[in-house]
């Protein structure tokens, strides 16, 4: 399924006059965005569980692990914010080609959409190129 979306939507992209270039960054944030909201809730493995989480005082993301052992302490180590550099990609290509980005923060499904003049909408799949061309 994966190749036949990307190929739907990169005809999808060429008939609206996105640029290939916008069109494989927009698919990157798209990649990046679901796994970032995964992480958000978390995740786990037998001998920890992790999630990232942002302070309060200063928005700065956190990956932060719990381990499962009896008296272990947990520990928080900064992370680069990856879903600040997508968001911030995505706004910058839609201002430049006209388009309202819509996200969807649920990691289950895909992550982008954009609404284009008339009427018209492109989902942005969240799948990496593997095989496609």
């Amino acid at each position: 399924m994966s190749r036949a979306a990307i190929r739907i939507y990169e005809a999808a992209c060429g008939r609206a006059g996105i640029g290939s270039s916008d069109a494989d960054a927009l698919r990157r944030a798209a990649i990046t965005l679901p796994r970032w909201y995964k992480n958000e809730c978390g995740c786990s493995n037998d001998y920890a569980n992790w999630a990232i989480e942002r302070d309060e005082s200063t928005g700065l993301p956190y990956l932060v692990t719990h381990p499962h052992q009896t008296g272990a302490k947990s520990r928080r180590r900064r992370i680069p914010d990856r879903e600040k550099g997508a968001r911030l990609r995505i706004a910058m290509i839609a201002a430049r080609i006209g388009a309202v980005a819509t996200i969807q923060c649920d990691p289950r499904g895909w992550p982008l959409a954009l609404e284009l003049a008339g009427g018209l909408r492109i989902e942005v799949p969240p799948y990496p190129l593997q095989g496609t061309r």
